[in-house]
């Protein structure tokens, strides 16, 4: 499934790029920066909060998923009252794209936060099988959804933020519809307790999750506002297609966090392992990638993109040092510690910034590109430290590579081939 998704993203980034070009790509990336960012800052990390406390068994599914939807959105129409100033505005950010996108984008806001809050609930019931269908099919509808309004209709970038927002409404619908067969919800009045609690544990995590937001598209924001539209659009390219690499430690992160929190001992040498697993696996993907890019690129993206190629060299690095860390965010959360997390995206979005504005000047999209890999380098070393104090573990007794770990691979494979062969 995690291969479908993959492929389906692939393409959409493709249709994207052979449709708008750099200039237009760079117009829809800042619209959907501003759609992501309008509902994170304003929803308190509701999503993560109304997970935890279904998965702790604080608090009902009917509760949490009631007080989430209301927090989104409240939150959106709060984030569109903010903003409509200033998108009507003469701010350079606001120049990228038409007024028109923008309101489209803000329209788009609440369908991503609260498909973040299905996604989640659905992960924290170990619903992963479902889960993995329902992301191959959200992008399966984005890839025709591009098809029928750029291709056909030749909407541009307001297609592009229809497509995406067509996408997360089916998760939403869909994901409910499971949720309410499968642990019998319904929606409730949000209950002030529940929501005091929820909406407590996402505050501790609110400077993480709106990092994360941040975090893959920083270079449409920077760009945004001291660069044009095609260098916007050619580095937002290239760190799509560089995050994909990072889709296995995403997925283990996911199936990890439910046994983290339902266990007191927080399973440390479990996320340890998974985390050397995912920075080998990672980083033999992205030798691959460096020994195609540049055919891949052009078959991909265009020819008109062929200038991302070096900058994904750079960015790869990067996201293969961050890809066994991420795990250990996953540990943080389950452990009710999200102040970790948010400690570390914070220390990574600085040192990023601070190298993008020492680089920029003389290097252009090249000091762009090493600002993200700093950030993600310094975030790593402070989830590393952080993990090694909280489960006593030595760093290196916690990263070096071990036999076993290649024996659990292979049970692991040889597990899943004798359950493909046993459902046939």
């Amino acid at each position: 499934m995690r291969a479908a998704v993959l492929i389906f993203a692939l393409a959409g980034q493709s249709l994207l790029a052979y449709v708008l070009l750099p200039e237009g790509r760079g117009a829809y990336a800042v619209c959907v920066l501003v759609a992501s960012l309008a509902g994170v800052v304003m929803t308190a990390g509701v999503d993560r909060g109304s997970q935890y406390f279904v998965m702790t068994s604080q608090t009902s599914v009917s509760q949490a998923v009631s007080v989430a939807l209301t927090v989104c959105v409240l939150g959106s129409l709060a984030a569109g009252a903010l903003l409509i100033p200033l998108i009507q505005s003469e701010l350079s950010f606001f120049q990228k794209a038409s007024v028109r996108s923008f309101f489209l984008a803000l329209a788009l806001s609440p369908f991503i936060c609260f498909s973040s809050v299905v996604r989640l609930q659905l992960a924290g019931f170990r619903r992963f099988v479902h889960l993995a269908v329902l992301t191959s099919a959200q992008a399966a509808m984005n890839v025709l959804m591009i098809v029928i309004l750029l291709v056909w209709f030749d909407w541009g970038v307001d297609g592009a933020i229809v497509a995406l927002g067509a996408g997360h409404a089916m998760v939403i619908l869909v994901g409910l519809a499971h949720i309410r067969r499968h642990h019998h919800l319904r929606l409730e009045m949000p209950d002030p307790s529940s929501l005091r609690h929820i909406l407590g544990y996402g505050l501790r995590e609110q400077v993480s999750q709106v990092i994360h937001a941040v975090d893959s598209r920083i270079g449409a924001l920077l760009l945004g506002i001291v660069a044009g539209r095609s260098d916007v659009g050619l580095f937002a390219a290239g760190s799509a297609l560089m995050s994909r690499i990072v889709v296995i430690p995403d997925a283990v992160s996911m199936s990890l966090l439910p046994r983290i929190a339902q266990d007191d001992s927080g399973r440390a040498a479990l996320t340890a392992l998974c985390a050397r697993i995912c920075w080998w696996l990672t980083a033999a993907v992205f030798l691959l990638w460096v020994a195609v890019s540049t055919p891949l690129t052009e078959l991909i993206l265009s020819e008109a993109f062929l200038p991302v190629v070096p900058l994904t060299w750079i960015m790869g690095m990067g996201f293969v040092v961050y890809s066994g860390a991420g795990v250990f965010m996953a540990y943080f959360r389950g452990l009710n510690r999200p102040g970790v997390c948010s400690w570390a995206m914070w220390i990574g979005l600085c040192a990023n910034v601070f190298t993008f504005f020492a680089l920029y000047a003389t290097l252009g999209l090249v000091g762009m590109a090493w600002a993200m890999t700093t950030g993600l380098v310094c975030r790593t070393v402070y989830l590393v430290c952080m993990f090694s104090h909280a489960s006593g573990m030595s760093w290196w007794s916690a990263l070096l590579p071990r036999f076993g770990d290649a024996l659990y691979v292979r049970d692991a494979g040889l597990s899943v081939i004798r359950g493909a062969r046993s459902a046939r």
